[in-house]
């Protein structure tokens, strides 16, 4: 697997450049090591010239990928599998190109704010379509192969935007979140996707060997959201925000935990037991605190006595 998908890789940055710099001989990064869960990802896509460190001892697996390299990468994908190529024709700004191809191939349908890091929903949304119906190329289709029931990702329900794109990744095993306060296979669609994360899903992509298999169909069971939490807008220099979430099912007492999340660490504000199945919490936040933080997110999980857990919405505070 590693060797046919190295050759597939090798070829993609032949014509595409996609990061337009030189390939790595090994993986010699000081911030990878081989007890990461990424480390292998990280290693074929080096190893193929596709993915560079920063420096020539930093790959930086935590930095960010920007809507105009997602955009990049996805046409790249889609071409190769698509035609065996991946040559474009320079453009101004550098993106032009890449970004002409995915709007004449449906691969996204909007313009972006190009500079700026990808959301994970954003960045699905955009790789769910990344790989043509019928590729060829090495490539495999996008086939489910795994059972993940409608809103069952605990943190993207089904009026989620991008849940059918975000859907589509975990049941083909593209993607499978990540285990946030011990909820499983979260998905944070709201936070930004790493350079580990996106040097995965490359491995993932190219090569249907390497997919992920799990399922989901009995998460959540016993308890289903009858209020959930959306986005709040700063518009002032400080602002009180209330968060309400609701639900039904399971049996004994409602644990309401709430949480706060600033970048990659989450705090727990607040954890109610009560007989209620709602409950409210109310959060101030400053203008100030962006001067610090990329993002704040609040999300509460919510379980019972009989064991049924679910976890809301993830609801950005943007300050405007």
């Amino acid at each position: 697997m590693k060797k046919r998908l190295i050759s597939l890789l090798a070829a993609m940055v032949i014509f595409c450049g996609i990061f337009a710099v030189t390939a790595s001989a090994s993986l010699a990064f000081t911030d990878v090591k081989t007890t990461d869960w990424f480390y292998a990802d990280v290693e074929n896509a080096v190893s193929g010239g596709l993915i560079v460190g920063k420096t020539a001892t930093t790959y930086a697996p935590n930095d960010n990928l920007t809507y105009a390299e997602a955009v990049k990468l996805a046409a790249c994908i889609h071409k190769k599998a698509s035609t065996g190529s991946t040559e474009f024709a320079i453009g101004k700004p550098w993106y032009t190109e890449y970004v002409g191809y995915a709007k004449a191939n449906g691969i996204i349908s909007k313009d972006y704010d190009w500079n700026k890091p990808a959301t994970r929903a954003d960045f699905m949304d955009i790789f769910s379509r990344a790989i043509p119906s019928n590729p060829g190329y090495g490539f495999t289709a996008l086939e489910p192969i795994n059972n993940v029931p409608d809103g069952k990702i605990p943190d993207v329900a089904m009026t989620h935007p991008q849940a059918d794109a975000i859907y589509r990744l975990y049941r083909a095993g593209i993607v499978m979140g990540s285990t946030v306060n011990g909820v499983e296979y979260a998905c944070r669609p709201s936070t930004n996707i790493r350079r580990s994360e996106v040097a995965a899903i490359l491995t993932r992509m190219s090569d249907g060997s390497a997919r992920k298999k799990f399922s989901l169909a009995g998460a959540g069971d016993g308890l289903t959201m009858t209020a959930d939490i959306t986005d709040k807008y700063l518009t002032k220099q400080a602002d009180t925000f209330e968060f309400t979430v609701g639900v039904k099912g399971g049996s004994g007492k409602y644990t309401f935990e709430w949480y706060v999340s600033f970048d990659s660490l989450s705090i727990c504000l607040k954890k109610n037991v009560t007989e209620k199945n709602s409950d409210s919490l109310v959060y101030s936040i400053d203008k100030t605190y962006f001067n610090e933080y990329k993002e704040i997110e609040i999300y509460c999980v919510i379980y019972t006595e009989s064991g049924a857990r679910i976890t809301s919405s993830v609801a950005s505070v943007i300050p405007q």
